[in-house]
């Protein structure tokens, strides 16, 4: 057995052939036209796979990704496209395989690792937890909107600019390049539908389905709400379809507005997260409570423990997962410690941090 390692430049299309025939045997499309950010030989170095006489028999990645929050900078690792060889397998050759890719990410620098997954408790031997946050919304009603001047148009084939532009308005984006969005408009199966002013002006975009995944799912969409809801509005005619829209916590006067419209909303996680370098998260998120005009806030790992509190209201764990909780949330601090009040309210401004990523960089 060889590996695991980065594959060769030479070896690049053996390997997505491999995913591809695991993952999608019954599609006409490549895996790296589902993921055309991380299946490109611009990430080959972050490409894993493992091989017996000469076939590959393995294989990972991770897709580093830079998230903008309002507190701090978050250098992610998302993990996936994580398959073994039906022969191979109950060898532990994915154990190895996703080591190695959380070793590279931590020489990297990332923060944290990121992954979705049907079998949770197999990443909870290498320390993922789920946290983080999402709601569903089933879009199965006509939502109110002052927008009857927009034009609608279900099509690819519009100007990533455009795209880029609004895109750059949300509060919290995975830093993403013009060129980036070009590629993420030409993923198979996906439906991108878009709203137009008066003037020729995108007011709104919203994209259904990735690919084999999301299908049913608006999982990006930018624009102010009134245009946003003229737009899903021209979704569920056109497609006669209810959608769901995925939105993430921090968007509260969207989920807010849906809310009150009677749409059904469903509580879900971001995916399951791992911190990767504790000590180096910790110091940004002290810098980031200096930065709010917090002194006297403790928040540091010592060997294998955390402190988190303030002078003379200290409280320490042993527990990665309830830091990670803590964090990203769902669990509020109260659910891992009865904080004093003072340090309750620091705690209460500094978390979670409202993380986000959005469908086209899911991995």
């Amino acid at each position: 057995m060889e590996g695991p390692r980065p594959p060769f430049e030479s070896e690049y299309s053996k390997v997505v052939e491999f995913v591809s025939n695991s993952l999608r045997p019954h599609q006409n499309w490549s895996i790296s036209d589902e993921y055309p950010t991380a299946f490109n030989l611009a990430n080959l170095n972050n490409i894993r796979v493992m091989f017996h006489e000469k076939e590959v028999v393995s294989h990972a990645l991770i897709k580093p990704l830079v998230i903008k929050t309002p507190l701090i900078l978050l250098k992610v690792a998302g993990i996936g496209s994580v398959v073994t060889a039906t022969s191979h397998r109950q060898q532990g050759l994915s154990r190895q395989i996703i080591d190695d890719c959380l070793k590279s990410a931590e020489n990297q620098g990332c923060d944290i690792a990121l992954l979705w997954t049907e079998i949770p408790d197999f990443y909870r031997k290498f320390q993922f937890e789920l946290a983080g946050t999402e709601n569903h919304s089933l879009i199965d009603r006509e939502l109110p909107t002052s927008r009857k001047d927009l034009k609608f148009l279900t099509s690819s084939q519009i100007a990533p600019e455009a795209i880029y532009n609004l895109y750059q308005k949300h509060q919290i984006t995975t830093l993403r390049s013009i060129d980036e969005v070009k590629r993420f408009l030409k993923i198979p199966n996906s439906n991108i539908h878009t709203a137009w002013d008066a003037n020729h002006r995108l007011a709104a975009y919203a994209v259904e389905g990735k690919g084999s995944d999301l299908k049913g799912y608006i999982h990006e969409w930018g624009g102010n709400l009134p245009e946003l809801f003229a737009l899903l509005n021209y979704v569920r005619t056109s497609t006669q379809s209810n959608p769901r829209l995925i939105t993430p916590a921090h968007s509260r006067n969207l989920n807010r507005q849906l809310k009150s419209c009677g749409i059904t909303h469903q509580e879900n996680f971001l995916g399951m997260i791992k911190i990767l370098r504790p000590d180096l998260l910790c110091a940004k998120i002290k810098k980031a409570s200096r930065d709010l005009g917090i002194s006297d806030f403790i928040f540091e790992k010592q060997n294998n423990d955390f402190y988190i509190g303030r002078p003379g209201h200290i409280f320490k764990t042993d527990s990665i997962i309830d830091i990670t909780k803590l964090i990203f949330g769902p669990w509020t601090p109260n659910q891992i410690h009865p904080f004093d009040d003072a340090s309750l309210e620091i705690l209460n401004r500094l978390f979670p941090i409202d993380i986000w990523l959005w469908g086209w960089d899911s991995i």
